[in-house]
C-alpha cells in the first residue's frame, strides 16, 4: 500500500494529545472553585443591592449584609465573611444612576507545587464587581 491511502494518528500523536488533555483537565479542575467563588461574591452583591432600602446603605451596613450573605454562601477566603475586612474594601459612590457599590476581589489558587524546580505556580484572578444599589441591582463589570 502506498502512503497516500493510509490515514489516522500515530501512537506518539495520541499520547501527546492525551497528556495535553490531562493537563488542561487538571488546570480546569483547579480553577473551577476560584471562578465559582467569584460568582458567589457577585451574587451576594446583587442580593444586597436588591434589598429594600439598599440605596440608603452605608459602607458598614453594606459590609455587614455582604458578610452575612457570604457566610451563607460558604465564602470565607481572605476573611471575606468578616464585615470588618469588607468595610475597608467596599466602596459606595453616588452616580447619576444611583448609588453604586463596588468590590475589588483578588483570589489565588495553587496550580502546581514546584513544577520543574521553579517554585510554586499560582493563578491569581482579580474580579472587580460593581452593582447599583436599589431597584434590580444591575451589575457593571
Amino acid at each position: 500500500m502506498s502512503m497516500r491511502f493510509q490515514r489516522g494518528i500515530t501512537l506518539g500523536g495520541m499520547m501527546r494529545f492525551c497528556v495535553f488533555a490531562a493537563v488542561l483537565a487538571v488546570v480546569g479542575m483547579k480553577l473551577f472553585p476560584v471562578f465559582s467563588e467569584g460568582f458567589k461574591v457577585k451574587s451576594s452583591m446583587i442580593y444586597v443591592a436588591k434589598q429594600p432600602g439598599a440605596e440608603g446603605l452605608s459602607s458598614l451596613d453594606a459590609a455587614k449584609a455582604m458578610a452575612k450573605n457570604l457566610q451563607i454562601n460558604g465564602v470565607s477566603n481572605n476573611g471575606m465573611d468578616n464585615h470588618l475586612v469588607l468595610v475597608k474594601i467596599i466602596k459606595i459612590a453616588k452616580t447619576s444612576k444611583g448609588p453604586e457599590m463596588s468590590l475589588p476581589y483578588d483570589i489565588s489558587a495553587p496550580i502546581m507545587d514546584n513544577p520543574f524546580g521553579m517554585g510554586k505556580l499560582d493563578a491569581v484572578l482579580h474580579f472587580n464587581y460593581t452593582v447599583i444599589l436599589g431597584g434590580s441591582g444591575h451589575t457593571k463589570e
